[in-house]
């Protein structure tokens, strides 16, 4: 027994250490492709700067809380801490992963078809051979079957009713992880347009109120008014609550900070940074999604923030988000959803405005990402310091997110063309493997080796890592150049 597992352990460790030389000949069959740093850049490095610091880099290291909140955090999960907490926070952690995007309409019609036929084929029912009343029944039992099967499998597609013991459940569980992923992104902004100070902050689906926190890192004391807009009150009782520290009686360190249940229909005020984390799952179906993003683009007066977790559903939301928004502002591109331009409710036709990405997309065209093969979500990684509320082991966690910025502008930003890595680089001896989104919508994989690639392109790829732009252009080569 112990020898088969050695075995089976040294396969597997084999394997894995032939998976890079496996993808090199690979992707050595395709056409090839090189980086050419800047030259402003490339005179950087030749004055000193470091490979690792370079300006296009964008991974953020590992994100704790802002004090006062892991403080305020800290102090409303004493009030609820006990074994039967921390259970629910684990199962709570869990749902929102596996939450999906609710089933349209036509998917439920053809679940249930489905449902139907496997049941009756397991069953081996023929109602040829019945007689009307036979028929009848046994129809009726497979569909209180049906019904039950139609249930279950949609639970994750279930919006969570949240009373007050599991908005502290949600606390403890996505306080962090959501925080750390909107600052990564709100750190994004800064770099890409440093010159953009928001002064007013509308945030949908505010929760319990992490976009507003992770805003005030960024833009310190920059802020004259924050909205805040959740349909669940026990979330906002508790947003209000982390404010004051975790105290009813204490005064709000941010103000003024104004709540309400539902979206304003007005457009007549408008905010400098949108932002929707994390809310748009929670929308009952297309329709009603496609309104509230049409809506959140009418209130901005600059920036748009979409973030949503990084797995399929989430993606998918984005991408719904990033395609819509594209279109109302004239691009020509190909959407993931079908959306009827004479609905009443939509002003999408003659309310249309400039529009352009600013991160993560180096480009205003078609997402590759919804036709290439392989993997086919646009995410990125980011790690994070969890709440310590009396577990034995709290080590930091992962979390991937996708999201997109759009800004209200036809002007490009200066780093605008540069490709972004959209996978990890794999990096070997004397070689480092870069996957990236380029500027003519494509994705591009790159070889960079000693011998392939000028010292700093070379250097500057080996030292960049997933969500990094690089600081050049990518350019063909010969398909039978070396790559050694």
């Amino acid at each position: 027994m112990l020898l088969n597992s050695l075995q089976l352990f040294s396969k597997s460790l084999n394997q894995t250490n032939n998976y890079k030389n496996q993808l090199i000949r690979f992707l050595s069959n395709k056409p090839k492709f090189a980086i050419t740093i800047n030259d402003d850049i490339d005179n950087q490095f030749e004055a000193g700067l470091k490979y690792r610091k370079h300006v296009g880099r964008r991974r953020v290291p590992i994100v704790s809380l802002p004090i006062r909140l892991e403080a305020a955090a800290n102090t409303v999960i004493e009030k609820y801490n006990s074994q039967q907490f921390r259970e629910d926070v684990k199962t709570m952690f869990r749902v929102i992963m596996d939450h999906k995007m609710p089933a349209e309409p036509n998917e439920m019609m053809a679940k249930k078809k489905e449902i139907r036929v496997r049941l009756m084929d397991k069953e081996a029912i023929d109602l040829k051979s019945m007689s009307p009343e036979e028929r009848h029944e046994v129809l009726q039992r497979i569909d209180i079957k049906v019904e039950k099967r139609l249930k279950d499998s949609l639970l994750n597609h279930l919006p969570i009713e949240y009373n007050e013991w599991k908005a502290a459940v949600y606390l403890a569980a996505r306080l962090p992880p959501n925080f750390a992923s909107i600052y990564s992104v709100f750190k994004e902004i800064r770099a890409e347009i440093p010159d953009f100070v928001p002064k007013t902050l509308f945030d949908f689906g505010s929760g319990i109120g992490t976009t507003l926190w992770a805003a005030n890192e960024l833009w310190p004391k920059g802020f004259d008014e924050y909205f805040c807009v959740d349909i669940n009150a026990n979330m906002n009782e508790l947003s209000r609550l982390l404010i004051q520290g975790g105290n009813e009686n204490k005064k709000m360190i941010f103000d003024p900070v104004f709540y309400r249940q539902y979206l304003p229909v007005s457009h007549n005020i408008k905010y400098d940074l949108v932002v929707s984390a994390f809310s748009l799952l929670d929308i009952p179906d297309a329709k009603n999604r496609i309104h509230v993003i049409e809506n959140l683009w009418h209130k901005t007066q600059d920036v748009l923030v979409i973030v949503e977790h990084g797995n399929r559903s989430g993606f998918a939301a984005v991408l719904e988000a990033r395609n819509l928004i594209l279109q109302l502002s004239g691009h020509k591109i190909t959407a993931n959803f079908n959306y009827n331009p004479n609905n009443s409710q939509l002003s999408t036709v003659s309310q249309s405005t400039d529009a352009t990405i600013i991160s993560p997309c180096p480009h205003d065209l078609t997402c590759p990402r919804q036709f290439t093969d392989g993997p086919v979500l646009c995410n990125f990684e980011i790690t994070y310091n969890p709440l310590r509320y009396g577990q034995q082991k709290a080590l930091t966690g992962r979390e991937r997110y996708s999201y997109v910025v759009i800004r209200k502008t036809k002007e490009q930003t200066a780093t605008k063309s540069w490709p972004r890595i959209v996978q990890p680089v794999l990096t070997g001896h004397h070689r480092a493997i870069c996957r990236m989104c380029c500027s003519d919508g494509q994705i591009r994989e790159v070889i960079a080796t000693k011998s392939n690639h000028p010292k700093h392109a070379y250097k500057c790829a080996k030292q960049s890592d997933w969500g990094d732009k690089l600081p050049g252009l990518i350019y063909e080569t010969q398909n039978n150049q070396n790559q050694d």
